[in-house]
This record gives structure tokens, sequence and C-alpha cells, in this order.
């Protein structure tokens, strides 16, 4: 039961994380990338202060009480994720299709895997070695079947 629940909701992340990139593919034929993912980010962080005083997350009680390198990491995490990674991204679907662009996010269990092997010690199984291959083999054939394939800016469409 637990993981039919946690399976659920990682496929409802990766539909949101789809509908991410097709709707930002379509903003940023009219916005700057990293403008928008300023934008974005501030919804965000308007959301999480919401969430801390009204929700059941917690609170500033909660959030004071972390051990400061705890809040350091979480600054760390939430800058190279949501600032750096996601402008990046942004940048990237100015001139990458959304269809392509989203086939490379396959790409982050392969790079979660190694670099938890690196950092953290954690052991790789052969499954995740083999399943980590397949992606792989699969990404660099979409950078060979797509070469060139998103020259230009995205166009609006009524669709």
């Amino acid at each position: 039961r637990v993981e039919l629940v946690g399976t659920a909701l990682i496929m409802l992340a990766i539909l949101l994380c789809a509908l991410y990139t097709v709707l930002s593919r379509r903003l940023i034929a009219s916005a700057d990338p990293v403008v928008t993912a300023m934008v974005q980010q501030a919804a965000g962080l308007a959301w999480c202060l919401l969430a801390m005083a009204f929700g059941p997350f917690g609170g500033l009680p909660e959030v004071a009480a972390l051990p400061w390198n705890t809040l350091a990491y979480a600054v760390l995490s939430g800058l190279l994720y949501y600032a750096l990674a996601y402008g990046l991204f942004l940048t990237a679907l100015r001139v990458t299709p959304a269809g392509i662009a989203s086939g490379y996010y396959n790409l982050i269990p392969v790079f979660g895997v190694t670099l938890a092997y690196v950092f953290l010690g954690e052991r790789l199984t052969g499954p995740q070695m083999a399943g980590a291959a397949l992606i792989l083999v699969s990404a660099l054939f979409l950078m060979r079947l797509t070469a060139g394939a998103g020259s230009g800016p995205p166009r609006l469409t009524g669709r």
C-alpha cells in the first residue's frame, strides 16, 4: 500500500514536470528565461511562506530549530536545483523543443545514483547499473536523432 501511494505520487510529480516543460516552452517564446525562472521561484516562495504560516507543514519555529548546517544544505540545494538548474533548463528550452528537452529528464536518476555512490557511499545494484546504461544509450540516441531539431525560438500556435 505504501509503495503504491509513493509510486502514484512520483508519477503525478513526473506528469507535472512534463506539463511544466510544455508550458514553459510556450512562455519563453515571449519572455526571458532567467526572468521567467525568477518569477517561478518567487511564486514558489510565496506558496511556501503561506504553507508555513497556515498549512500543516510546520512553521517558523520548526525552521528556526533546524541546525545551521541543515539550513545551509537546504539553501544550497534550492539554489542549485531551482535557481541554477531551472534557469539553465529554461534557457535551453528557447532552442530545444519541449518533447526533446523532457527526454533528458531521464538522466536525473543516472546522475542521482552516480552522485549518491560517489558522495554518500551508497551501493549500486546490478539492475541500477543496467538501467543507467539503458538510459544513457537512449539519451545518446535522442541526441543523435534530434541533432538540429530545435534551432530557433519556439513557435506559438493555436493548439
